[in-house]
């Protein structure tokens, strides 16, 4: 009898939820896992000098894997994801600012972007079925 096996695609996703979690929290920050996931991963309270402060934000987590549709590494170096227009326009109007991290497996690093920034400039592209959203090489989350 073979059991259900586990997809890389599952391993690299969950490496890349914690991994982006353990660097937030190192900060002195929260960040907790938010189970029923509808375009967000992360649930992230700020503090300041260990006190909490009104501000918090959302981080949807994405992991490169090979052949994956919705990240692509792009020869400039930048990463190129993909998000449908319906999540796009649930960004828009949340309360919450949400960041954008692409969690790097051959590297074991994190990359993030400002997603709301982002999304507030492709308004225009509201119509369309995805919109691509870009995270620099250059932006760690460390």
């Amino acid at each position: 009898m073979k059991t259900p096996k586990r997809p890389k695609s599952h391993v690299t996703g969950d490496i890349g939820h914690t991994y982006s979690a353990l660097l937030i929290k190192q900060w002195g920050w929260t960040a907790d896992r938010i189970e029923s996931d509808y375009g967000e991963d992360l649930d992230c309270s700020i503090f300041i000098d260990g006190y909490r402060t009104k501000l918090t934000f959302r981080c949807q987590v994405k992991s490169t894997l090979a052949g994956s549709s919705s990240v692509r590494k792009l020869k400039c170096g930048y990463y190129s994801v993909s998000i449908s227009t319906r999540l796009a326009k649930a960004w828009l109007l949340s309360y919450c600012p949400v960041l954008l991290i692409v969690y790097d497996e051959q590297l074991n690093t994190a990359f993030w972007a400002n997603a709301s920034e982002q999304l507030r400039s492709k308004v225009s592209q509201l119509d369309q079925k995805s919109i691509t959203l870009k995270v620099s090489p250059h932006s760690i989350l460390e």
